[in-house]
This record gives structure tokens, sequence and C-alpha cells, in this order.
């Protein structure tokens, strides 16, 4: 029984002589890991020939056990002992000389008695539960006749034992050469369904180690744990030779791993079927030599990847279940990511314009070889990861979004259903792929190496991805990138979470950029680089007129959101965002802005100049996604540290230069922290939104950074937002305008609005945004209300209207519709910044700047138009139906800019400002009085109050026309833009030319150059002209005693 033993078994002593013999570190052909590979076709060679040797002795000790056997067939045969018995006893034999020779006539009666046949030995019930446990497992019989053997096969051996009855049995002893003999004759074996008999080669012995381990599990009597361990470990050694060296066995390398693949797959579909149960993968490996596995299973890995270069779909029949078993498979050994990385064609992507097979079903099939192009698309479709990675649902592909059809006729709870089965099968892949990276990571040596630069260029070959219309031929699927995106969450979140693991990151990869294989290009813009702003964005066009196919239309729009949320709102991958934001965000505030808060900001101004800015846009933008999405997902998200980012981000604004990066941190607490009662568009309004922001709002009342510096910082963020273009700054103030308002309800912030209005240059930058987006608002609103009006019109009167072309009708319907819908939104603004004025210059600190000469003619101004527009002899043109659809609360309006002049009511400046406004007239005030006093709103103080103004102004404006000189002024006092006379002239640096200062400093708020030649300039560059200032008091003077003179003197002759 020893050869045959020899034949199955390794033990550590053959292993370390044939390691011996191969040499250590036996690396693959291509690029292995060892020092001196050894040819595998060498190594096979010397086991076969130890295989053979051992075969042969073998077959010399049989023969020696019969020819032992044939010469014993005389002698008695010797009884052999009981159960209970020992070894029997010989008996002392008598002399040669005490025989007597037998004669003739004593010969019959001296005759020996005759020799009774041997007992038959009694089993022990150990030996019967052997037999059929060997029996069960194996799937053979002794005894061809054995009637409990339907559906085995029949194995006779020189070995078998006879119990009563003359029943052939197994033992321990014959388990090796039954599994050889079974081996050796799979071909021939036919058994009964699920029998597992007609199962040979590798297949055969892993059906042999499920039922060996249902065996254990189920203990039938008789069976003992020696018999159980004793056959388990000749299976699994027979395992690994069957593996490694198949033709030992009459198996051919291609039949073993055609067995390992279809073993795998069919694991994968159903893992109930064991019929390649993983525990006995697993201990077949550990029983290989290491250096071999990469040979036996880079081909199984290669056979495995086929079919998934030919699906990019989870739910695709071969797909999924190939992908799931290659990743069940490279989980059972640290050897396999090894074969993955080196023993695979195409881990990395090759260099450009190599042939590639054209396998990809994306790409055309051209009669040549496809030549290669190193782009995302690439990089998925020609990788070893690419084609793992790229599983998913896409939302295009028609087999995904087809199962939402029909929606409006299906229950909620039915659509849930099917999310959530998708969205599991997603969760296991992508929970797979991220323990199939960690163990390439974890793997060191080339496996790690390899591995990261693998996702640095999944990284650098999709910047097509971030362009607003990217080309789909060169980036990466959507279902590729966020499966990267999932992983790269997934390992984050070991660290990112805890700060003592979050202190050991390193920012290397934000000191050298270059360092990071493309990852972050050199050209990214930093957080401050001084960068100039970006122009505005281009607008959505016209909505498509008309509702043929309107509901279709819906539909497909339905099955392509569902679609995409499958991935992009899967709440286990938005759980693991929310935390990598919290400790990303805390880790950016301990390297921007912690050291902000010393004196010294050398350190905090040398990160910001090398960080790139979409490290902190990527966080602002996936908390807005969440927020608006999926606002579950805050509900439990921890925020604290990213807020805090937040604030710190909007208050320093030295180290975040850009503007656009800051306006979104205040959309950001519009949509996320701002109450959804707060809000105007009344988004996110759901119950699961309303619990999260019940919490968050918290941050905006209670937060000790926010209470300090918030309010000044959105103050001056409304200001600087005047650079982000047009349309942007629209929607950008409107957020801002809301979160102020809250805040200043809060006694906590209120103390914190008075800060800003001590800095002039900060007060005045908000100042001039806040009234240059009232004038704007203003100005469109009051063009677009008359047209409105005028349509209103012409549709009552319903016989002309029906008599006009249907053509004619059109056009006038589709500019109505802009209209109306350009008032709505303007107007929802507008309101907020009136309102703003309103309670802002109710503070009296906060009014005072609104007095300096910059401001209080503009301020007038703005004011004024309004008032004009709205009581003013065309206030009938605005008068449109239904004006509350419209956003246009014409009563309110007039009350709060009637208040905000109010406040100011006690400021002599201000009635010279308002008397000097183009847009005062004699009896202005007293109308607005008398409007008020009709629809009400006002106190009978306020009245009052306006009243008083009224006269105030009056008095001004008398005041001023008596010291109007009358005369022309000369050229050189005259500013050259406003062609009014100079009181402070400075001059322009880079033009020369000369010009009051309050003018130009209102130029250099929303445009910082020189308006003559359009060269830089800022208010340091000013440079007073104290000369020609004084000649501009003296010759006003002169003017003023020669108009006194001339008045005198015709007094004195009474005219």
């Amino acid at each position: 029984m020893s050869s045959w033993l020899s034949l199955g078994r390794r033990t550590p002593e053959t292993g370390a002589e044939e390691k011996k013999v191969e040499g250590s570190g036996g690396g693959l052909e291509a690029g292995g890991g060892g020092d001196n590979p050894v040819d595998p076709d060498e190594v096979r060679r010397r086991r076969l020939e130890r295989l053979q040797a051992a075969a042969e002795a073998a077959r010399l000790e049989k023969e020696k056990e019969e020819a032992e056997t044939a010469a014993k067939v005389s002698s008695p045969p010797t009884p052999a002992p009981g159960p209970c018995q020992g070894a029997p006893k010989s008996k002392p034999e008598p002399a040669p000389a005490a025989m007597e020779m037998a004669t003739p006539s004593n010969s019959q009666q001296d005759a020996p008695p005759p020799v009774p046949a041997p007992p038959v030995a009694k089993m022990k019930a150990s030996d019967l539960g052997t037999h059929r446990l060997i029996q069960r497992v194996l799937q053979v019989k002794a005894d061809p006749g054995d009637p409990q053997g339907g559906g085995l096969v029949h194995v006779a051996l020189p070995t078998e034992v006879e119990a009563e009855g003359g029943v052939a049995l197994f033992t321990l002893a014959s388990v090796s050469e039954v599994i050889c003999t079974r081996l050796s004759a799979h071909s021939e074996a036919v058994g009964g369904e699920g029998s597992g008999a007609s199962l040979g080669g590798f297949m055969y012995l892993a059906a042999s180690y499920a039922r060996l381990e249902e065996e254990s599990r189920s203990r039938r009597p008789g069976v003992t744990e020696e018999a159980l361990k004793e056959v388990r470990e000749e299976v699994l050694n027979f395992s690994v030779t069957a593996v490694s060296e198949p033709d030992v066995f009459g198996l051919s390398p291609e039949e073993v791993k055609a067995q390992l693949v279809r073993g795998l797959v069919a694991m994968a579909q159903d893992p109930a079927a064991l019929v390649l149960p993983l525990p006995f993968l697993r201990q077949v490996l550990a029983r290989m030599e290491e250096a071999e596995i990469p040979r036996v299973f880079a081909p199984v890995l290669s056979d495995l990847l086929i079919p998934l270069t030919r699906a990019a779909r989870l739910s695709d029949p071969s797909a999924g279940p190939h992908a799931l078993a290659l990743l069940l498979l490279l989980k059972l050994h640290k050897a396999l990511p090894l074969a993955l990385v080196q023993g695979v064609a195409n881990f990395l992507l090759p260099a450009a314009g190599v042939p590639m097979p054209a396998y990809n079903p994306r790409m055309p099939l051209l009669q040549g070889p496809v030549r290669l192009q190193r782009n995302g698309r690439a990089h998925e479709s020609f990788t070893t990861l690419g084609v793992l990675f790229r599983l998913g649902f896409p939302a295009t592909d028609p087999e995904v979004y087809n199962q939402f059809e029909n929606l409006q006729r299906r229950s909620k709870a039915e659509v849930t259903g099917k999310l959530n089965g998708l969205r599991q099968q997603l969760r296991a892949h992508q929970a797979a792929l991220t323990d199939l990276v960690t163990a390439l990571l974890k793997a060191g040596g080339p496996c790690r190496s390899q591995t990261v630069l693998w996702i640095a260029q999944a990284l650098a070959l999709n910047l097509e991805a971030e362009k607003s219309r990217p080309n789909e031929g060169i980036k990466s699927s959507d279902t590729f990138l966020v499966n990267v995106g999932a992983v790269l969450l997934g390992m984050a979140g070991n660290f990112v979470g805890e700060e003592k693991k979050r202190a050991g990151i390193d920012d290397g990869f934000v000191r050298d950029l270059a360092g990071n294989a493309g990852a972050y290009p050199e050209d990214l813009t930093r957080l401050n680089p001084g960068a100039e702003g970006e122009g505005a964005k281009e607008g959505g066009g016209g909505m498509e007129a008309g509702v043929e196919g309107a509901e279709e239309r819906f539909n497909m729009v339905l099955q392509r959101y569902f679609a995409q949320e499958i991935s992009l709102l899967e709440p286990d991958l938005l759980d693991k965002a929310m935390v990598f934001v919290g400790g990303a965000a805390a880790w950016f505030s301990s390297q921007a802005f912690d050291a902000a808060a010393t004196p010294d900001l050398a350190a905090a101004l040398a990160f910001c100049s090398r960080c790139p800015e979409h490290l902190l846009e990527d966080l602002l933008v996936l908390v807005k996604f969440v927020g608006r999405a999926h606002p579950q997902s805050l509900l439990t998200a921890p925020l604290a540290p990213f807020f805090d980012l937040c604030i710190q981000a909007l208050t320093r604004p030295q180290l975040v230069h850009s503007p656009h990066l800051r306006a979104k941190i205040g959309d950001l607490l519009y949509l996320v922290f701002l109450p959804p009662e707060e809000r105007l568009d009344h988004s996110s309004t759901s119950a699961a939104a309303t619990r999260g922001h019940s919490v968050y709002t918290s941050f905006l009342l209670n937060n000790p950074l926010a209470q300090a510096s918030l309010a000044p910082a959105l103050l001056l963020l409304y200001g600087d937002v005047e650079h982000t273009g047009f349309y942007d700054k629209l929607e950008h103030r409107f957020h801002i305008a809301a979160v102020l308002k809250f805040l200043w309800r809060s006694p906590e912030h209120r103390r914190t609005f008075r800060r800003i209005s001590s800095d002039t240059s900060q007060f005045t930058s908000f100042a001039n945004g806040l009234m240059n987006e009232t004038n704007a608002l203003v100005a469109s609103v009051m063009e677009k209300l008359p047209e409105i009006r005028s349509v209103q019109l012409q549709m009552k009167d319903s016989p002309a209207w029906a008599a006009m072309p249907e053509e004619s009708r059109n056009e006038i319907m589709e500019r109505h519709n802009d209209n109306e819908r350009s008032v709505s939104s303007s107007l929802l603004l507008c309101n907020e910044t009136i309102h703003m004025l309103m309670y802002l210059t109710s503070d009296e600190a906060v009014r005072k700047p609104f007095l300096a000469p910059a401001l209080s003619p503009r301020l007038a101004n703005t004011l004024l138009s309004i008032v004009d527009k709205l009581v003013g002899t065309k206030g009938l043109e605005i008068k449109v139906e239904n004006p509350d659809a419209l956003n246009f609360k014409a009563k309110e309006m007039l009350r709060e800019v009637a208040l905000t002049i109010l406040h100011f009511a006690g400021e002599p400046a201000f009635h010279t400002a308002l008397s000097e406004s183009g847009y005062y007239h004699e009896g202005m005030l007293g109308k607005v009085q008398q409007t008020m006093k009709r629809v009400g709103g006002m106190s009978e103080a306020q009245l009052e109050a306006c009243t008083a103004l009224e006269t105030a102004v009056a008095a001004a404006a008398e005041k001023a026309e008596a010291e109007d000189l009358g005369v022309e002024v000369p050229d050189e006092f005259l500013d050259p833009l406003l062609c009014t006379l100079m009181k402070d002239p400075v001059r322009l640096p880079t033009s020369g030319y000369a010009m009051e200062r309050a003018a130009i400093e209102q130029h250099l708020l929303n445009q910082p150059t020189d308006p003559f030649n359009r060269q830089p300039l800022s208010l340091t560059d000013l440079e007073p002209l104290p000369e020609l200032k004084a000649k501009i008091e003296t010759w006003v003077e002169e003017q003023r005693l020669s108009k006194s003179k001339e008045k005198e003197e015709k007094e004195a002759h009474g005219v």
C-alpha cells in the first residue's frame, strides 16, 4: 500500500526534495518572481520519472506478494486472531528422530485428520461503517453483486476482506488504491443522476470531498473521526496531483482546466450545488507549492475572463457568473493575485498602436488588426481589471431600462423591489471588486505597484469624463467609473473615518502632483492661483412645443432615470461616500485651514497653491447631489467636519481664491443646511429631507465658526459672485439671500452682520452687488410685464384673437410663455434682494456705510426707479392678470422700498441723494404715502414719517437748485465718463485720464480694469490729484461768488 500512498500524498519531505531538485522560486515564463526560473517542462519530466519509479516499485511488490501467496497454498492457513485475541502462539514441532515412518499397514489409521476450515473473522462495527463510508464518498463498490451498490462503480482489489456472508469490505488501507483505480477508470464509469459516479478526474474528487463533508455533518453510526480524516487526506492529496500533474491519471491539462472553469461557474450560479466546494479548492491550493499555483491557475483565470470581454451587463447569463467565479477564486490563495497580474495578458494597457484582438463589441470588426488607442474606453475594454470593473447595469442597455417599462401602471413596492434586487447584485459585485483590489495591494511587490498604476491610469485616461458633453467613444462607461469610485470609497472607509488613522495620510500627492502617474495633471487649477473667473455657461435650449408623443417621452425619461438610479443612488454606496466626505473634510481642514489660524499663513498658502481645486469642489458637488437626489443618506452622515470646512473656506478668500468655488458653498448651505420651509423653491421637502435638515439646521445656528463669521462671509460672497457670469450669479445670489434672511432672525448672528459694515472695501463690494442685482432684475421685469399685459389683453378680445393667423398666434404665445418664465424667476430673486435691503438697513450700524459717496447716489437711484415703475404715470402698464403666478407682489414690493427709504429719513446726506436722483420728481414720495394708505401695510407713524421725508427732500432739491452754478464747466474739470463736475479727482496710471473718485470706484467694483484701455486696475492704483482738486474748488468758489454778486445786483435793480 505504501506505493499507492506515495503516489497520492505529497509529504513535507517529498515537497522539500522536489523543491530542491527544481530550484527555489521557480517563476512564470513571463515575468516570474524567482531569481532562478526553471523550465516547467523539465519540472514535469522529473516528477513523471519519480511517479513511474513509484509505480514500478508497486508492481514488483505486488508480484512478490502474489508469489508468496502461491507458495503457501499447500500448507494449512494460520487462523487469524479474533477481534479480542492476540497473535496465535506457535506449537513446538517434534524432533526428526522421533518421527515414525508410515507403513502401509497403519497408514490409514495414522493418517492426519481433515483440516477444518479457518473460522471467518468477525468484523468490528467500525469496519463496516468505514466500508460504507468509503462506498458512499467514493461512489464505488467492492462486490459487483452488491444489492446496495446500484449506480456505483465496481473496484476489485486484492486487499478485500471478507466478512460474514462473504461481503467484501473496503478498509482505510485501501482508500488510496480505490481512488487511483477509480480515477484511471473514470471514462468507463457510469452512474445514476446526481450520484457523482459519472464524474471523472478532478471534479470526481471535488464531488467526493462534498460528500465527505456531508458525512461529517450527519455522522452516521459506525463512522469514526479517524476514518473521516484519513479519507479527507487521501482525497485532497490525490486532488493536488490531479490538478498539478493530470497526465498521471490519463487526464490532459486542458481537460482539468475546463473542469475547473465549469465547476467555478456552476458554484457562482448556484452555491448550494456544491459542484466545486470552495473550501475544497482552498485546501488543495494550500497543499500545492506556491510557485506552481500561477502555472496551473493562470490559464483558468484567462478562460474565466473571456466571456467578460463580450459583455457589460452584470445580469448577462455568461458574464455575471464568470465574473463572480473569478473573484471567488482569487480570494482563495495569496498566490492567485500574482497569477492574475503576471500570468494573464494585458493587466495594464499596452502602448498605443499595439494590434489588439477585435473582440470588443463596441468596436467595429475590421479586416486588419485593431490598433490600440490609449484612452478610457481602451483601459476598460483591454485590461484584465477593466473588463471586471465595467460590469454593472448600464442605463443605456435596453435589457436594463426595459425592466422599468410602464412605470405609471406599476406599484411603488414593485418598482422598489426591482431596484433593490438589481442593487443587491451590484453591491455584491462591488464588494468582491473591493476585496480583489485589497488583496492585490496587500500582496505587495509587483501586484501592489501594478494595481496602483492601473488605478492611476483609470483616472488619468478619463479626463474626457469631466466634460459636460464627453465623447462616449474615448471615455470609460459610467458603470466602470462608478465601480472604480465604489472600490476606492470602500478602501478609504478603513481609515478616513478615524482620526488616528487619518493622521497617517501622506500629503505627498499634493506636494508632488507629477508623481501620481497622471492622476493629477499639472495643469489643474489650484485653490489659490489668482486665476480669472470663468465666463457664463450656455443656457439650455427652449422647451419643445406641443404635447404630441409626450407620454412616450415621459415613459422613456422615467425608464432611463430608474436605470441610472440603480448604481448612482445605491444607499450603501452613498453612505460610504458620506463617510469619506466627513473624513476627507477633516483632513483637508487640518492641512489648509488649521495652519491659517496662526499669524503665519505661509504653510496654508503653500498647501493651497499646490492643491488641486477639484479636491474641495468634488466634496461640495457630492454632498449637493446626495442632498438633492437621496436626502435619506444625510440622516446619519458625519457632516460636522464638512460644515466646518465650508465655513473656513468661505471666510478665507485669500486661501480659496475662486469665487465660483465659494459660490458653490453658498449653494450647498441653501440646499442641505437650510430648513426646507425657508427655501422659496421648496426643494427637497420629503419627510426624510425634513428630518435630516432639522439636524443640520443646528449647524447654521449653533456652530461656533458659523456664529463668528458666516454672515459677514456670505455678505462678501454676495458681491464676489459678480464675477461668476450673468446667469450663474442670479442663482448664487438667490441662495445666499435666503440663507442670510434665515441668519438675520437669529440673535446669535445679528451682531456679526455689523462686522462687515466696519470694513469699507468689503461692504462696498457687497452693497454694489446687491444694487446691481436689484437694478438688473427690476429693469428686466418692468420691460417684460407690459408685453405680458399686452398679450393678455389681446387674448381677451376673442374674435380678434381667433381671426389672427395660427402662425402669428403661435409666435406670440411662444414669446409670451418665455416672458412669463423669465419674469417669474427674476421676481423670485428680485423680491429677496429688496427684502434684504429692507431688513439690513433697519440696523443703524449696517445702514451707515450706505451713506458713503460711492453708494448713496446709487441706492437712491435704485429705490426711486422702483417707486417710479410702481406708482408712476406708467404704473397701469404693468398691471397684469394673476400676478401671484408670476411672483409679482407689487404691494409688498412698494411697502419694502418705502420702508427702506424711511430708514434713512434722519440722514440729510440721503435727502440730498434723493433730490439729485434723475428719477425724483416733486410729489413722488407723497404719492407713495397715499398709495400705501389706500392699500394698507404701513402704520400711521410710518405714513407720517413719509410725509415728513417728502418735505425734507423737497427742501434739499430747492437747495441744490439754488447752488447750481448755471455756467458751463471747463472740460478739464469734467469727469470724462459721466460729464459731471469732479469733486475728488484721481489719476488712472494706466491711461493717464483724470476721473471722479466715486465714479471710478463704482466702475472697479464691476470690472477691475481701466475703462479707457482695459488694463488691470485696482483701487490702490489710483493717484490723488490734490492740485486739480484745489483748482476745481477755487473755480467753484469763484462761480458762486459771481452768481451771488449777480443776484445781489438784480435785487438792487428790482429784477
